[in-house]
């Protein structure tokens, strides 16, 4: 599960299994073993809302008929609600393989728009894999293997 704790000053402490004052929201995966938030990388404000957006992974996740092989999901600000907010309600980011760990570790970057890289270090025979993909159309733009790079858009990642 992933917790949004409220900011603020002071220490406090705070109870994940009831709703308090400083528990703001939680999410929790699709089912067990996903390894839900196994990784989380801010990503801004995506949509432009004033509202931080953020991706979590779940890198056991089942996807496309896969066992275990990992889901990356984009949690837009507007969608998260007070106590608990339903994980059906961010944007899915599949793996396109089995067996991959797909979002193992997650960096955003922006050029020529929102980015999100999802490492998946047991893709391609465990030799590993880098995917980018547009955080507003969800689109795959790059893939990188240590054999070469396969592009899909030539403006994802251009100097």
């Amino acid at each position: 599960a992933v917790y949004l704790v409220k900011g603020g000053t002071g220490s406090r402490t705070i109870s994940l299994d009831a709703p308090g004052p400083d528990l703001f929201s939680k999410l929790t995966g699709e089912a067990a073993y996903d390894r839900f938030g196994s990784a989380l990388a801010p990503v801004g404000d995506v949509d432009s809302d004033d509202k931080p957006d953020f991706a979590v992974s779940a890198v056991h996740a089942d996807s496309g008929g896969f066992k275990m092989t990992g889901k990356v999901y984009l949690f837009k600000g507007k969608d998260i609600v007070a106590g608990s907010t339903p994980v059906s309600s961010g944007t899915i980011f599949a793996a396109p393989g089995k067996d991959m760990h797909f979002g193992r570790s997650l960096a955003m970057f922006q050029k020529n728009g929102s980015r999100l890289l999802i490492g998946a270090p047991n893709a391609n025979q465990n030799s590993g894999g880098v995917y980018a993909v547009d955080l507003l159309s969800g689109t795959q733009l790059l893939q990188a293997v240590v054999s070469g790079v396969t592009t899909t858009s030539a403006t994802c990642c251009e100097n």
